[in-house]
């Protein structure tokens, strides 16, 4: 099916900034330059928003960021006749402090530079005082963007980030923090956006929202989706007696002191909050009148939805959105996307995936057999589920009981599912009954974590895996409560989380819906499948001799980029306009590694922090037994993944074996957009040498020194000293060697 870049128009935005188009030419729409002022001389492309001056002696030209930025920087030029007084009474902040946050004003209204966290400008919001509800709007089709992301590079990363409603809190709130913390607003608090949430990933946070309603339930909403990856999140718990709506500026306006407002600064606590109450009091449908409106509801307010029923970390929502892009690429032509959701019972992947029954392309299913699939039953019609799921999507509430099943009825449910995929099942059976299926379909099963004890060869690498990562105690805590809250409200529960599935996912995606993936998200994918294809190969061996059955290869990345790049794809058609962003990349990473062998990964993790570590280093960076790490280790060899080098301590002793990666592995690891953090081994130097040289060895890590007890002959030489005590007559002689940290040990010469 063909692809078409969304049909953005950026013209409104030069039309804001002073651009009047008078005539198109070649596409390009034209008129008098907003910074020279010559006559018909720039050119605008509405769709890319790319710009240009043809006058010779102005030249301007670039992207539409580059656009918002030129503008801005002209406006600015005459800052220091903006009426800054006006605007200073009419908020209460002082004149420094509003020039220090780069505002200028053009027409009546002051405009706001929003830059993300590279300093980018990436929008401009307007405020005009004068209008009848005074609120800052960004500029049509440019998105949404915290404000203030530009301020973490100037600070500690280890300082707290402050998150309040607006500019004008944030103001004033960076002005109390000082450099103690970062203060970033967010555009309204009914919204807390998905690609806001990787800027603040492992950092601090505490929400100062507004005293009202909406003020609660966004700061809920907005620590909610802070929790898992956040370490500490924490949020402002305004005292009673303040009036509705106190905020931020009204506190800096009291002129108290930062230390007072910490004692209102407490730990978040999901059960104790607004969205617990909600859990527990339950919603009925009517209230969600986009449910039935037969328009596509937006995806924000989709979690929210789900939210208010479940304890809804990052992952989770990544997880539904993962099931929601299965189930979307059905309309995806090319190879069919299976996905597992793999975690531990009560972990909530069962919710998520019943949720999909009432969509009309899903076929929900608890499990599945070989007769269930293809079966033989020669009275009728043909029973077999196969036919039935052709240009659907199955969902699997449980696909453990399969993985359960004897080995032979396991081999058979693999070779339907493996002739599934490719888009021919074959079956003859002993009644004379031939059945014949092509076509291929989508599928989405829960899973727990026996997964990973199978094979990745057992579905010929067919399928990819989101895995739920385990919760700490707390974030138990809150799913038992929450389960506790919604017992005996289950009904009224499924009906509003199937009419939410439902209303999103029955939406036909046009041609002009689908988005262009840009070439470095492709070339981090093309990277990242071959990384999966080295890190999922398995190492046949004979259960009994533990030998290798044969040479060992990697599949391949293929059709991992396919899946993966369809997944992006199916991500992005979530949104209107379908836009790839950074968000969807990080969940398309999670599902590339959560794809991995479990073992194999970890290892790789351990060498890209510190190369060249020897095997019992690994173990213990591990917590696992080295004859386990070996037998993983001696894999990665084998498939080419790290190499071994051995290393001499002396000419005492057994050589050393240090694992690094393979130079492949760490481009391909660096392309995929990870980092590489490996330490540089340290080098020692050993008394080795039996005269008492003292001479450097090749550079290991983690190597001990060691000083051998000498004394000197008759003749002068520098001798070992022997040392025979309880040897038998016919051991070999012995010596002493003094380890600097641990006193004596003996080695046979």
């Amino acid at each position: 099916m063909p692809k078409s870049k969304v049909d953005r128009n950026y013209l409104p935005v030069f039309e804001k900034l002073g651009f009047d188009p008078v005539g198109e030419s070649g596409g390009n729409h034209y008129g008098d330059c907003p910074f020279c002022g010559k006559s018909n001389k720039f050119y605008v492309n509405r769709t890319t928003g790319q710009y240009q001056c043809k006058s010779a002696s102005c030249g301007s030209e670039g992207n539409i960021y580059n656009f918002l930025n030129q503008s801005y920087e002209m406006l600015w030029e005459n800052h220091a006749s903006f009426p800054w007084e006006d605007l200073s009474e009419h908020k209460n902040i002082s004149v420094e402090l509003l020039k220090h946050h780069g505002l200028v004003y053009e027409h009546g209204q002051w405009i706001i530079p929003v830059r993300n966290e590279k300093g980018t400008m990436v929008n401009l919001l307007f405020y005009d005082p004068q209008a009848k509800k005074p609120k800052p709007m960004g500029l049509t089709g440019m998105g949404q963007y915290l404000i203030g992301l530009d301020l973490l590079h100037k600070y500690d990363p280890k300082c707290p980030i402050y998150l309040t409603e607006g500019k004008w809190d944030q103001i004033c709130l960076q002005e109390l923090l000082g450099t103690k913390g970062v203060a970033i607003g967010v555009p309204g608090a009914n919204s807390f956006r998905d690609e806001w949430i990787k800027p603040l990933e492992g950092r601090n946070v505490v929400i100062c929202y507004d005293n009202d309603i909406d003020g609660e339930k966004g700061g809920t909403k907005a620590a909610s989706k802070l929790l898992n990856i956040c370490p500490k999140v924490k949020k402002i718990y305004w005292p009673e007696g303040l009036p509705d709506g106190f905020d931020i500026r009204d506190f800096y306006k009291s002129g108290q002191p930062l230390k007072e407002l910490k004692k209102f600064i407490k730990k978040f606590r999901p059960e104790d909050d607004l969205s617990l109450e909600e859990v527990a009091e339950g919603n009925p449908i009517d209230e969600y009148p986009l449910l039935s409106s037969g328009k596509r509801p937006p995806l924000e307010e989709i979690i929210d939805i789900y939210r208010k029923y479940l304890f809804f970390t990052q992952t989770l929502i990544d997880a539904l959105r993962c099931i929601f892009a299965v189930v979307i690429s059905n309309q995806l032509e090319g190879c069919p996307l299976w996905l597992f959701i793999a975690g531990p019972p009560g972990y909530g992947k069962s919710e998520l995936l019943t949720s999909t029954s009432e969509v009309t392309c899903c076929v929900n299913r608890s499990t599945v057999s070989r007769p269930t699939l293809v079966s033989g039953w020669k009275v009728g019609k043909d029973p077999s589920l196969i036919p039935k799921l052709i240009g659907k999507t199955l969902i699997l509430k449980d696909f453990t009981e399969v993985l359960q099943m004897g080995k032979q009825q396991k081999e058979e449910v693999y070779a339907v599912l493996r002739g599934a995929f490719d888009g021919k099942v074959e079956r003859d059976f002993g009644s004379g009954i031939m059945r014949e299926y092509t076509g291929q379909f989508t599928m989405a099963a829960g899973v727990t974590n026996v997964l990973f004890a199978e094979s990745n060869t057992t579905m010929g690498e067919r399928s990819l895996t989101f895995r739920l990562p385990e919760m700490n105690s707390e974030h138990e805590n809150i799913l038992i409560t929450a389960a506790i809250s919604n017992s005996g409200k289950q009904v009224m529960m499924k009906e509003v989380l199937h009419k939410a599935a439902k209303s999103f996912l029955e939406y036909k995606i046009k041609e002009e819906d689908y988005p262009l993936i840009p070439v470095d998200y492709v070339l981090k994918i093309v990277a990242l499948s071959r990384v999966v294809a080295y890190l999922r190969a398995a190492v046949d061996r004979d259960p009994y001799k533990d030998t290798i059955l044969y040479q060992p290869m990697h599949e391949l990345g293929s059709r991992i980029a396919i899946q993966l790049h369809k997944l992006m794809v199916a991500l992005a058609l979530q949104r209107y306009p379908a836009e790839v962003t950074e968000d969807d990349f990080r969940v398309i990473r999670k599902v590339a590694l959560d794809s991995c062998s479990e073992w194999n990964l970890k290892i790789i993790n351990v060498l890209v922090e510190r190369d060249g570590l020897d095997l019992n280093e690994i173990a213990k960076l591990l917590a696992t037994p080295k004859t386990t790490v070996k037998l993983h280790v001696d894999d990665l060899v084998l498939l080419k993944v790290i190499r071994v080098e051995t290393h001499k301590t002396g000419e005492i002793g057994r050589p050393v074996s240090h694992y690094y990666l393979e130079e492949e592995i760490k481009d391909l690891w660096v392309k995929a957009g990870f980092e590489i953090k490996t330490t540089a081994p340290i080098e020692v130097e050993v008394k080795n040498d039996l005269n008492g040289h003292v001479t450097p060895i090749e550079p290991i890590t983690l190597a001990k020194k060691f000083k051998i007890k000498k004394k000197v002959n008759p003749n002068g030489n520098h001798t070992p000293e022997p040392d025979n005590s309880g040897r038998k007559d016919n051991q070999a002689p012995r010596i002493r060697i003094k380890r600097m940290d641990k006193g004596f040990r003996k080695n046979k010469i």
